[in-house]
């Protein structure tokens, strides 16, 4: 069978798209190339809890999230939330509460707060990490509140 070409070249010399099939040309593909003492690629190797586990240990890597919920006429609380990015999933690590008048130090303070304990604790520890941001909220709720 004749390889494949791209419809839009007329010219002789034509990109092949792939082998009969479909198939990725076996001198072209990463997975296929084999040596005496190489594992064979599998998707299952990078799912696998061994994996994950190096993976955690070599980077922790977290996107801060700010969750606001108002608490009345004179109150908002503000959920300092983490997502993992090796895991997709998420935590809550505080909640600050915020009062009228506002007061300039009590800012302050907690931003500082929430940097230190973000160095000195693991942010899942405290809650543990849920699928959603709202499930992560109510865990931590029903923990410290």
């Amino acid at each position: 069978m004749a390889p494949r070409w791209e419809p839009y070249e007329l010219r002789d010399s034509r990109t092949v798209l792939r082998e009969p099939r479909g198939e990725t040309p076996r001198g072209y593909s990463p997975l296929q190339v084999k040596t005496e003492n190489a594992v064979p690629y599998t998707e299952s190797v990078f799912s696998t809890d061994i994996f994950r586990t190096v993976c955690e240990k070599q980077m922790k890597l977290y996107r801060a999230i700010d969750v606001w919920k108002r608490a009345g006429e004179k109150t908002a609380v503000r959920y300092r939330c983490f997502e993992s990015l090796l895991s997709k999933r998420f935590c809550v690590q505080s909640a600050d509460f915020y009062r009228l008048p506002l007061n300039e130090q009590q800012i302050a303070d907690l931003s500082r707060q929430f940097v230190e304990l973000f160095i000195e604790q693991e942010p899942s520890s405290r809650s543990g990490e849920r699928t959603t941001l709202e499930e992560a909220i109510a865990a931590h709720d029903r923990a410290f509140l």
